[in-house]
């Protein structure tokens, strides 16, 4: 979508608009015939913390956005006993077009026995794919000399048990790698492998082709996605992340970049001070002009405190108070109604918001370190979500009046450790939190969603205490508060 004039210092356009470059791979600006990849937002990701995954064996497993394999190697004799995690795809893999993105790093050097693994394979079926004759898509590592020496990588095609192999690009153990695995089409297969996030630079060797014989039914039909053992010899670590399904897609760079940096609403620069813009993606959202040629995100749907004063905050206790630039809770009594409250100033949506903080925990027992809340009155009745410490971890709790219902698994923290926490609504019934050090786009500690009840609605104030529900007291800082409104993170 190209900018908009309205009139009266108003444009009108979408977050590309805004925030990238505009220039797609035609002179207008458009991308006709072209699907951007983007492994941050794009894809389907199929290591995802909500994607179900079945594990067969002990030494490969899939937890939070992991697969890792420790001294993963076949137990059965034809290849039938392999150690593996499976998961269902969305839908069944286009036979033609197809891009998968991954991250993958061997943990070890290889064992003696000339170890074969499969980290990223799809397969028409749940068997095996060492001991099934189904088809299948993906690639092998195999070790020819054992300890101490380097693997190498195979884009594979299957019909049954007929395998084609590309050549083989050259790993080392340890190091991290950036890979791209595409169906081209019907005939072609490409491994890419990249030493950089950005999949720009190629690792010695890459990318490799294969050429798929026509009329086959190599890599059809697949269904299922498997991380997998395959050898009986010999035993192989790895850690594959960030797997990003592109289905029917089969460009592999997406729309190149060869323009500049500067957003086509960037390059306006005669638009007068104080012109606003709206963002037309999903819910609207409003940025003013600024005199530097910059655009500010309008916040009048944002509540926002660093606890510079106790402004607007009301006290139900007395061991959570703000001072010294922090909201403080010292040896709150978890057991009794001990907190702090702030009306928002507006109701936050039913199905969309953003809220960050900065937490530094000082003891394990539970409390509520941040909750948003139907009105002022005690968590015990009310409608709530909150971020809950307890037993070391960081997890989501939501109340439908004053029944519990999402009671997430939680993410592993230390105590006297800053951590930056986002705690986000997606919609109706689904949240999501992020736990990160350093800032707010720092290194990931852990991430998690949930699911809870749609009925929990019309949150509008924002809490921190004790709520009655556990025994024990919890000590900890809370700092830099901000809700977004109608807001996700991709939207700012």
């Amino acid at each position: 979508m190209a900018i908009t004039y309205l009139g009266a210092k108003r444009v009108q356009g979408t977050k590309v608009d805004r925030k990238v470059d505009s220039l797609g791979s035609d002179a207008d600006g458009t991308n006709n015939g072209i699907t951007l990849l983007n492994s941050a937002t794009g894809g389907t990701d199929l290591t995802s913390s909500s994607q179900t995954w079945t594990k067969v064996g002990t030494s490969i497993v899939k937890t939070n956005d992991t697969i890792t394999a420790t001294s993963a190697t076949d137990t059965g004799s034809g290849n039938t006993g392999a150690n593996r995690v499976y998961t269902t795809l969305p839908s069944t893999l286009s036979n033609t077009s197809h891009t998968t993105d991954f991250d993958l790093r061997i943990t070890a050097n290889a064992s003696s026995g000339d170890p074969d693994i499969v980290p990223i394979m799809y397969t028409a079926g749940t068997t095996a794919f060492g001991g099934g004759s189904q088809d299948g898509y993906g690639f092998d590592m195999y070790s020819d000399s054992g300890s101490g020496n380097n693997y190498n990588m195979r884009l594979i095609a299957r019909d049954g048990t007929d395998n084609d192999y590309s050549a083989a690009i050259t790993l080392t153990p340890t190091t991290q790698y950036y890979c791209r695995l595409v169906r081209n089409s019907a005939t072609l297969g490409t491994l890419n492998v990249y030493t950089d996030s950005a999949r720009t630079t190629h690792a010695s060797g890459s990318p490799k082709t294969l050429t798929i014989a026509s009329g086959s039914a190599r890599g059809a039909d697949c269904t299922h996605l498997q991380s997998s053992s395959w050898s009986e010899s010999g035993s192989t670590s790895y850690v594959v992340e960030n797997v990003k399904l592109y289905n029917n897609v089969s460009s592999s760079v997406g729309c190149k970049n060869d323009a500049s940096s500067t957003s086509e609403l960037d390059g306006m620069t005669n638009l007068p001070v104080n012109t606003i813009y709206e963002q037309t993606d999903d819910t609207p959202t409003y940025w003013w002009k600024q005199s530097d040629n910059t655009w500010k995100l309008d916040e009048s749907g944002i509540f926002s405190d660093n606890f510079s004063s106790d402004s607007g905050w009301t006290k139900t206790g007395t061991t959570v108070a703000i001072s010294s630039g922090a909201l403080r809770a010292s040896t709150v009594n978890t057991a009794s109604d001990d907190r702090i409250t702030k009306s928002l100033g507006f109701t936050l949506s039913n199905s969309k918001w953003l809220c960050q903080f900065e937490v530094t925990p000082s003891s394990s027992n539970h409390t509520n370190i941040i909750a948003l809340t139907d009105g002022s009155g005690n968590l015990n009745a009310y409608d709530t979500i909150l971020v809950d410490y307890a037993s070391s971890n960081l997890k989501m709790r939501e109340y439908n009046g004053s029944s519990l219902g999402l009671n997430s698994t939680g993410i592993t923290t230390s105590t006297g450790t800053q951590y930056f926490v986002t705690l986000s609504r997606l919609s109706a019934t689904q949240l999501k939190l992020d736990v990160r050090t350093g800032s707010h786009t720092g290194t990931l500690v852990g991430s998690e969603t949930g699911t809870i009840s749609s009925g929990t609605v019309d949150l509008d104030h924002v809490q921190s205490g004790a709520y009655g529900r556990q025994s024990g007291d919890a000590t900890y800082v809370v700092d830099n508060v901000k809700i977004w409104n109608n807001i996700s993170g991709d939207d700012i």
